[in-house]
């Protein structure tokens, strides 16, 4: 019951926070992973992302509630297991935008489990390089906080659902710009098996916070995870 009430607070929340901003828009945010093993210490992970926008509100204008495709990126991931709760990775990210020339990005990051009064918490460290055709190269640093909490239990199990959330900070640089962006995460998840994991839940991003023209996007996701 809790965790219900922590939704409604986040919806409301969300609704007076997007409410102050200059530019904001959201809509529908599919997503894909396909994992598999390549041996003990080695995993090779493909994921498919796609932002579909159902409304966008700049204050200068009326609100538009036209479709638009914001971006859909194809990733590719190499990760090494450094222990039983240590993970390192390196990635490719190739991004198509509606509007802007594609992209490509390099990614390094670093990822520890950790157990801590009964919760199972995720710690991640990311690098990633952003490389465009027409711009500067964008760097930046990313940390990001999560968390699962099974609902029935302690443990999860097929057929059982869990919680899940998630703070990041991202640090970024282009050219003598900087900036922070913020994006929180909640969702219900359902274990169908061993193998498959489906997530539906909010994902709420701010960023523009040290440049002018503060921007907030929320976004309806949904996921599927396949583990080969």
């Amino acid at each position: 019951m809790h965790r219900i009430s922590i939704t409604i607070i986040f919806l409301f929340w969300c609704t007076g926070v997007l409410a102050q901003s200059e530019v904001v828009y959201g809509g529908f945010f599919p997503e894909m992973a396909i994992s598999k093993n390549l041996n003990t210490n080695y995993t090779a992970t493909f994921k498919l992302e796609s932002q579909h926008g159902q409304f966008y509100d700049d204050e200068s204008t009326d609100t538009n509630y036209d479709y638009f495709h914001d971006r859909t990126d194809l990733q590719g991931f190499l990760s090494r297991n450094l222990g039983a709760f240590v993970k390192v990775a390196v990635g490719y990210q190739y991004r198509l935008e509606e509007t802007d020339p594609n992209n490509h990005r390099s990614i390094q990051q670093i990822a520890v489990i950790q157990r801590l009064f009964g919760l199972r918490l995720g710690h991640r460290l990311r690098l990633d390089q952003t490389f465009f055709e027409n711009e500067k190269n964008q760097y930046r640093i990313r940390y990001r906080l999560s968390s699962e909490i099974p609902l029935q239990g302690t443990n999860l199990d097929v057929s059982e659902y869990y919680f899940i959330a998630s703070e990041e900070i991202i640090y970024g640089v282009q050219a003598d710009e900087d900036d922070i962006e913020n994006r929180f995460t909640m969702a219900i998840g359902n274990l169908v098996s061993k193998k498959i994991k489906m997530e539906l839940g909010l994902d709420y991003r701010t960023d523009r916070i040290i440049s002018p023209g503060d921007r907030q996007r929320i976004w309806l996701k949904f996921g599927a995870f396949l583990t080969l």
